[in-house]
């Protein structure tokens, strides 16, 4: 039997009662699914980790971006989406996430440590003239789990 986990992490201005009602909107959440190997022992290894970034600057739903597999000690850049609205489709520009350099895309990727697995964060996003950094480990992926 498969088995997979996933994870959650937000920055920014979140409310109790969901996104404020105009824009700037609240903030970003990624989300991390840890999948693991079927295996006739109890014990589960991680096969793969796929991670979804979704930006809420200026979409009350979220525009998204998706990544996977993601490979551990790469650094992975978090593609812009394609808006799929406009004829033909082109870069989402609602979509805010940047290098921390202002220059590039953002960037993802998973370190193992002594403690275990965790996925690095560095990207900016926000409005301009207010971006917000964010740099650093954010979620702990298990390699391996019990059932």
């Amino acid at each position: 039997m498969n088995y997979s986990k996933e994870s959650v992490w937000y920055s920014g201005d979140w409310k109790n009662r969901g996104n404020h009602d105009h824009i700037p909107y609240n903030g970003i959440k990624i989300s991390t699914t840890a999948n693991y190997a079927t295996s006739s022992s109890s014990v589960q290894k991680l096969v793969s980790v796929a991670v979804e970034v979704i930006d809420y600057t200026y979409d009350i739903l979220g525009v998204s971006s998706k990544i996977a597999p993601l490979k551990p000690g790469i650094w992975t850049d978090i593609p812009i989406p394609m808006n799929n609205e406009t004829l033909p489709p082109e870069l989402n520009s609602e979509f805010t996430i940047i290098g921390t350099d202002n220059i590039g895309l953002g960037k993802l990727k998973l370190e193992v440590m002594k403690g275990g697995m965790f996925l690095n964060i560095k990207f900016r996003y926000g409005i301009t003239g207010k971006k917000r950094d964010e740099i650093g480990y954010i979620l702990h992926i298990e390699e391996t789990i019990t059932i």
